[in-house]
């Protein structure tokens, strides 16, 4: 390394946001510093925009909020803390009389927990740079606040004090961030392995695969719900290929998924579908809904983060083979007693419903049933004739290159490879919510009208995926 890259990382501070990277993962948090080159972090998710987008509409409102309450005493708002080693920029400071601070740490989730270490690394910064701390709060949002009316910051908001939470891990906390400023000034550290790899898939760090050439593909991580102690296991004996683990090792959910990833084949129980497909019953309406929940609820009724369907997607299929296809797409937020009655126009009695993921269409339907007296014997009627297309896929149908997922994004490219997602348009979930938000608020016709396009064709394509996949079900069945 040069004498000028030497110097740099002699003058990296510790930031709160990578103080949390180091605790994710040590190697990983270097990594991303010191060779960003071979890191394969890439630009903001779209979960992450979301968040973003989430987090600058709570901060405007606590903003308010506290200043309001102020009392005489002013609040200054992202304030730079600096120590050696270290730098954090607090979303809130309020100084007392008696020249001690209060820190706010302002958050758009709906809990105070998952955020303890962020307020304990403000706090402890603060303190090392000479600021007397006498109290940390962190505010967030009250998952039992609904709107009525015009929007309440003190009845979304919490004020939550942390003192005791940051006392319990402090001695932790302190001892971790003076190894992270040690390993920030490394120029040169060993990058074989990480600690990840007693993580699951879904909870490992960005950098796994550099970090851990040496995992086989496939391996156990392909298998679903591989954590804790039996991961550990087959860590610990160095067990990380798939040929290498045997029936006994694994829970009776994952066997399937174990066969079919050793076979290098799909493993299909015909019987076993044949008996699933045989308990639908004709018309079978396949739905779809898509929801636009956010941390700042955006109608009468509606609360943090709730998820309330915008649009659904309908496809009605006849015993004949014959189907037809309908559609809702709510103009703006708020308007999900329209989206039950064009849901009521083509739904027919007696007839199966069939979504993928039944959890989450179940739990729209109870949403609505709560916000809409009125529909709520449809709606939990809905529930009870609601199968999920999804479940033999989890044991039935196992195909070696869906990696353990039951995703329809997995299966569908697999046994329906002439369907695709468009990435270049909405093609997933939180695509969904931040167009939907995009085109309500828009005032280009021209663009509102392309969000609105891109919906109709996302949504309608995941109802369309599972026609697909229940015929080639009923091939699989013959």
């Amino acid at each position: 390394m040069t004498a000028h890259a030497s110097n740099s990382a002699k003058t990296r501070r510790l930031t709160k946001s990578g103080f949390l990277e180091y605790l994710q993962c040590e190697r990983n948090f270097w990594l991303k510093i010191h060779r960003p080159e071979l890191h394969l972090d890439s630009d903001p998710s779209e979960f992450d925009r979301l968040l973003m987008l989430d987090g600058y509409a709570v901060e405007a409102i606590a903003r308010e909020m506290l200043e309001a309450s102020s009392e005489g005493s002013s609040f200054e708002f992202q304030v730079v803390l600096e120590c050696s080693g270290c730098l954090a920029r607090a979303d809130a400071i309020r100084t007392r009389p008696d020249g001690s601070i209060e820190i706010y740490e302002i958050k758009s989730s709906t809990s105070s927990t998952d955020h303890i270490h962020d307020a304990a690394f403000q706090r402890i910064v603060a303190e090392r740079s000479g600021q007397r701390v006498a109290a940390s709060f962190i505010v967030h949002v009250d998952k039992d606040y609904r709107l009525e009316g015009c929007l309440d910051p003190k009845g979304l908001l919490t004020i939550t004090s942390v003192d005791e939470d940051i006392e319990q891990i402090r001695g932790d906390v302190e001892a971790a961030i003076d190894r992270a400023i040690i390993l920030l000034a490394d120029v040169d550290i060993d990058l074989d392995g990480c600690d990840c790899v007693y993580k699951s898939k879904a909870q490992r760090c960005s950098g796994f695969d550099h970090l851990n050439p040496g995992v086989p593909d496939p391996s156990v991580y392909d298998l679903p719900r591989m954590h804790g102690s039996r991961l550990a296991e087959l860590v610990d004996d160095g067990r990380l290929g798939i040929e290498d683990v045997n029936e006994g090792d694994v829970t009776a959910s994952q066997i399937p998924v174990l066969l079919a990833l050793q076979a290098g084949e799909c493993i299909v129980d015909a019987e076993a579908i044949g008996k699933f497909l045989g308990k639908l019953q004709f018309p079978l309406h396949f739905y779809d809904y898509e929801t636009a929940g956010g941390a700042i609820p955006k109608a009468e009724g509606h609360g943090p983060h709730q998820q309330i369907p915008t649009q659904f997607s309908c496809h009605v299929m006849h015993e004949t083979g014959s189907a037809e296809h309908h559609e809702f797409l709510a103009d703006e937020h708020g308007q999900e007693a329209q989206l039950v009655e064009a849901l009521k126009d083509c739904v027919t009695s007696p007839g199966t419903m069939i979504v993928w993921n039944e959890t989450f269409e179940k739990a729209c339907n109870r949403r609505m049933a709560a916000l809409l007296p009125k529909h709520e014997e449809f709606l939990l009627e809905l529930n009870e004739r609601t199968v999920d297309l999804m479940k033999p896929f989890k044991a039935h149908y196992v195909h070696p290159d869906f990696r353990g997922s039951t995703s329809i994004k997995r299966v569908l490219p697999v046994i329906c490879p002439e369907l695709s997602y468009d990435e270049n348009a909405v093609h997933d979930g939180t695509g969904a919510i931040l167009a939907f938000r995009k085109m309500v608020e828009s005032t280009n016709v021209d663009e509102a009208a392309e969000l609105r396009r891109q919906l109709l064709g996302y949504c309608k394509l995941d109802t369309e995926a599972m026609v697909a996949i229940y015929l080639r079900l009923r091939e699989a069945a013959a």
